[in-house]
């Protein structure tokens, strides 16, 4: 199983990220040929590289003769140009390619994934895990993994040409080699850590702004400005003492480096003299051997780079391979719910948020072509028990079925779709208010219908006050419309589906008494002989109601018709009364 790939360390730490990276290697369809390509041509671009090095030293060592020197560089020259700009063309599409791969794979999985992996996510995490984190995996793959694939073959194809002047300076230069590069990894953890730490406490500065910021009317309903100011001041302190750390270990690497790479100098000049004062090697190859080894000590020493950028990558490639490995719903297995009908019956059902039970043990009995209300204190499980009914979340044990069938029996795509449910968020997408009563409609719809629809949810009036009527722009979220219009459209966009069975958590808890009044008429009026399930709160909403569940810390209290929990239902009593409680 794919979560097998997932695996915690007896301290809790999670282990296996690297096998996780290479299935997602394998989910993204790499652009292969294109990376081949990007090889080839790389390949091509350091032994180029190479020789104009050659050419370069002999010219150097005053050999000017225009056909074996001066022709062959210029033309070396101009045919690494050629091959950068190809190298560089390339590198881009592919990063582009992968980029866009994984930001499908990625936007894909977050579509079908279910209700209970966005609990314990916020939405600017999710815009994070397509758009940065992504684009951050693209760029280790291609600009880390591949060009090391790259690097390596022009250290070997260098070292394999100094070892063609002479055998001794190809370990001479070899014996070099784990210094450098143990200094360019001990440096490279010393960076990450700097940078790491800088780059965390800049997050939380961001968050403590952002939450600050939209809490505002708290901070000053409480005069809580200086305890704020001082909490603010306490995290800025903190981002600057690590950019401080930070700094000083910068100004100190880079003298050190310089330093280092004079030792390196000094040390390949030293050997390169020897052997050219012997004889082993000419004028030409030893400028050229000073040329070829103080590249691969900077290649060396760049691997600080290379190993931050690792580092600094694996969280972003944690982040996109556990949403790659999670198991999404099965929208497709099972009976069409075409023909779906009868009433809905919950059997001995239990559900719980993590650690915390909100349903307990809950049986009832919904009939089919009444409307049955859920009431009861904040928190009790009410808007739980809809999204348990609409499949959102599946029960940790019990049954739910309607009519004759389990609910798992059916297709769940063709399930959801013969059912309408208006969430008490009342959500709008960006767009105008035709498109969001259309949203999820999937046969044509005339003018005519999506009138219709409208003056039964009571919103025809208040959209044709609108400059652009139904192509007016709702804003995001709906921010142009009050609480109540956003729900009226909300209704609309649930009655123009024409469902067999209707959800409604608070659906109408924003509107006026006359609104709730017409919108119940028109519910009625389309709903006739089918199932109308709500949530609600008052007593206005409740009259429309032909049976009743009171519903207490997860379990039914009290049931009955309007008449009967009059006279058992303190509860319920209170409510008439006046009472009122918004979950």
């Amino acid at each position: 199983m794919l979560e097998s790939i997932i695996v915690t360390d007896a301290l809790g730490k999670e282990r296996g990220i690297w096998k996780r990276f290479i299935y997602l290697l394998w989910k993204a369809r790499l652009p292969i040929i294109l990376i081949t390509f990007y090889v080839i041509s790389y390949k091509y671009l350091i032994d180029v590289g190479i020789d104009n090095t050659e050419y370069v030293s002999r010219l150097f060592a005053g050999e000017t003769d225009y056909n074996t020197v001066v022709l062959p560089l210029i033309m070396g020259l101009i045919i690494n140009l050629v091959l950068s700009i190809l190298v560089g063309i390339i590198s881009f599409l592919c990063t582009s390619k992968i980029d866009r791969n994984l930001r499908r794979m990625v936007w894909k999985k977050l579509v079908y994934l279910p209700m209970s992996y966005f609990d314990n996510y916020l939405p600017r995490e999710m815009i994070s895990r397509v758009t940065t984190d992504t684009s951050t995996v693209s760029n280790l793959i291609m600009k880390v993994f591949i060009v090391e694939i790259t690097s390596f073959y022009s250290m070997y194809a260098t070292l394999a040409r100094i070892a063609k002047y002479d055998g001794g300076l190809l370990y001479s230069l070899l014996a070099v080699i784990p210094f450098v590069l143990a200094l360019a990894i001990i440096m490279g953890k010393i960076d990450f850590r700097t940078n790491d730490k800088v780059i965390k406490q800049v997050s939380t500065l961001t968050q403590t702004i952002a939450e600050r910021v939209a809490n505002v009317p708290l901070i000053k309903a409480s005069a809580n400005e200086k305890k704020e100011e001082a909490h603010g001041n306490a995290v800025i302190d903190k981002l600057y003492y690590h950019k401080i750390i930070r700094g000083v270990l910068n100004s100190l690497k880079s003298p050190l480096l310089v330093f280092v790479t004079i030792l390196q100098i000094v040390l390949i000049i030293v050997v390169g003299r020897k052997y050219y004062a012997d004889g082993s090697i000419n004028l030409a190859q030893w400028i050229a051997y000073l040329a070829f080894a103080t590249s691969i000590t900077n290649f060396l020493t760049a691997k600080t780079g290379t190993w931050t950028s690792i580092k600094s990558s694996q969280g972003s490639l944690n982040r996109v391979s556990r949403i790659i490995v999670e198991q999404i719903e099965d929208m497709e297995s099972g009976i069409s719910a075409d023909d779906i009908q009868g009433g809905i019956t919950l059997e001995n059902v239990s559900f719980a948020y993590g650690d915390k039970v909100v349903i307990e043990d809950v049986s009832i009995k919904i009939p089919e072509g009444k409307v049955t209300a859920f009431i009861g204190d904040s928190g009790g499980g009410k808007s739980t028990l809809l999204n348990l009914l609409e499949r959102l979340y599946e029960p940790l044990s019990g049954s739910i079925s309607v009519g004759d069938k389990d609910v798992r029996e059916y297709n769940l795509k063709s399930y959801r779709e013969n059912i309408a449910y208006v969430t008490q968020e009342t959500p709008l997408m960006l767009g105008t208010i035709r498109e969001n009563i259309l949203y999820g409609v999937k046969h044509d719809v005339s003018e005519q219908e999506l009138i219709e629809a409208c003056k039964l949810a009571n919103a025809y009036d208040f959209i044709q006050k609108f400059e652009n009527k139904f192509e007016e722009n709702v804003g995001e979220g709906g921010s142009k419309l009050s609480g109540g219009q956003k729900q009226r459209i909300a209704v609309a966009r649930a009655l123009i589906r024409n469902p067999r069975y209707l959800f409604l958590d608070e659906a109408t808890a924003a509107m006026d008494i006359k609104a709730k009044d017409e919108v119940w008429d028109g519910i009625k009026n389309l709903m006739q002989g089918k199932t109308v399930v709500m949530v609600a709160h008052d007593s206005q909403t409740l009259k429309n109601a032909d049976y009743i569940y009171v519903i207490n810390h997860g379990k039914i209290e009290n049931q009955g018709t309007h008449k009967e929990l009059a006279k058992v239902s303190s509860f319920y009593c209170e409510l008439l009364q006046g009472g009122n409680d918004n979950e």
